[in-house]
């Protein structure tokens, strides 16, 4: 989903936010800078002017800010890292005030050593142990056989120690900013990767944001039965970065969309929960219903029906763009059920022809399936077809009898899914029409929809007011 769009001129990349105060200071990677943005709620935002840094041919910073950051207070005075690739050493900037930023003229501060190479070495962050007085830093790094997870310390943000990984793995060909936070009585790390596609936790060929566990702060940490948090499949790239702010004592995970020629954009935060003893899952931020503009359509139940192997799809003349739908749905027996927006004519081909088409959830409780399907309904002639086409899926959720919580919101070119508030998709939904009519889905038998409710969402705009 989308909260925040930067100007045209500012491209986003990798994000990390740092609170001051009551205020939420937004960071991102932006063609060599590192733009900005502040927020008092993590919802409505105020573009600031971005970092710069004047470098000379030769320095060892000459390409600009390239490699994700961090930000934080030390003593009296404030510490950015960046660096200029992969590889390259890590260097930081200082201000009394979050605005005006130097180079450390003694940079850079950490380089690739100890037990690692020079192969990996990016994205530092870190937290303070105030017992201890002392920094701990995390970089993905590499050692001879694995991509990790180095584990750093230091005194003063400056001078580093370095230290064995806290986490190596074979099976991931690459890291990308780790993040370190506690819930409950278990230490956790987060860590991106698009190259190491796997099937996992309910889905195939799958990316994203993952997580690895452990007892203590230092190690060693382990993959849970379903370490991919944040993530999408079937080679899709439709979100990344995934980290970890505290916002008024409930942990948030944040993220940026992901590019190819498409907006980059900041996504909606999500709440995190752990709910056994080591499994983390995410769920809809309740503070995001203050974005819902008006209510379109409210019904309380609604009912469709298909012959067994037929679609039918009933239209509710209820046209958005921008929006978020609730609903309770009783599957009952049916093969698949679900709900389509954004259904729109295409160019007609003719006077005996009409294709319309759109984007739609599907629930199979028989597979236990969750699918984003693309939906195109073609009349031609007197027929009528409807012919769904796979975006991505999600497996074992754990579909049961009984009434379906769900919940769907689309913001501009995003769309996000939960069902009973536990967060399924975050997809760009770019390749279909900005704005159409709203549907139920039913194949082989009858499902119920009940307390229906569709409200139109504020429209995403670059704020220059908080």
């Amino acid at each position: 989903m989308a909260i925040y769009l930067p100007p045209d001129d500012e491209k986003m990349w990798d994000t990390w936010l740092f609170q001051d105060g009551d205020v939420f200071h937004l960071f991102f990677l932006s063609e060599g800078k590192i733009g900005r943005a502040v927020s008092g709620d993590l919802i409505h935002w105020k573009h600031m002017p971005p970092i710069s840094i004047q470098t000379n041919a030769g320095d060892w910073d000459e390409k600009g800010m390239r490699i994700t950051g961090f930000t934080v207070k030390c003593k009296d005075q404030y510490l950015l890292s960046y660096g200029p690739g992969s590889g390259k050493p890590i260097g930081i900037l200082t201000s009394m005030d979050l605005h005006e930023w130097e180079r450390y003229p003694a940079n850079p501060v950490l380089l690739p050593g100890g037990p690692y190479s020079a192969n990996e070495w990016r994205d530092l962050s870190s937290c303070y142990d105030p017992d201890k007085k002392i920094w701990h830093g995390y970089v993905c790094a590499d050692q001879e056989k694995a991509p990790c997870i180095a584990h750093l310390t230091s005194p003063d943000y400056f001078h580093w120690d370095y230290h064995d990984p806290v986490f190596a793995s074979e099976d991931f060909v690459e890291y990308e900013v780790p993040e370190y936070f506690t819930l409950g009585d278990k230490h956790y790390l987060l860590f991106s990767s698009l190259r190491s596609r796997k099937d996992t936790s309910g889905r195939q060929d799958a990316g994203g944001t993952w997580y690895v566990v452990s007892d203590q702060r230092n190690g060693p940490y382990h993959l849970p039965q379903n370490p991919l948090l944040l993530g999408f499949g079937r080679g899709r790239n439709d979100h990344y970065v995934g980290r970890i702010i505290d916002f008024h004592g409930q942990p948030l995970l944040y993220h940026q969309t992901f590019g190819e020629g498409r907006p980059i954009v900041w996504g909606f935060p999500k709440a995190v929960r752990q709910i056994n003893h080591e499994e983390i899952k995410l769920y809809f931020w309740e503070n995001l219903c203050v974005l819902k503009d008006s209510i379109l359509h409210e019904q309380s139940s609604l009912s469709c029906s298909s012959a067994p192997g037929k679609i039918n799809l009933k239209m509710l003349n209820v046209h958005a763009s921008d929006l978020m739908v609730t609903f309770s749905l009783d599957y009952g027996s049916v093969s698949e059920a679900g709900i389509v927006w954004h259904f729109a004519e295409l160019r007609p081909k003719g006077p005996e022809t009409n294709t319309e088409s759109g984007v739609g959830l599907l629930i199979n409780p028989g597979l236990d399936l969750i699918s984003m399907v693309n939906v195109r309904r073609i009349r031609n002639f007197g027929s009528d077809t409807v012919i769904c086409c796979l975006r991505d899926d999600f497996s074992g959720f754990g579909l049961s009898q009984g009434l379906l919580q769900v919940r769907i919101l689309v913001r501009a070119h995003m769309a996000e899914i939960y069902l009973n508030d536990q967060w399924i998709f975050s997809m760009d939904i770019s390749d279909v029409p900005r704005k159409g009519d709203m549907g139920i889905l039913v194949k082989s038998g009858s499902a119920v929809i009940h307390d229906l409710c569709i409200s139109s969402l504020k429209p995403l705009e670059v704020s220059n007011e908080l």
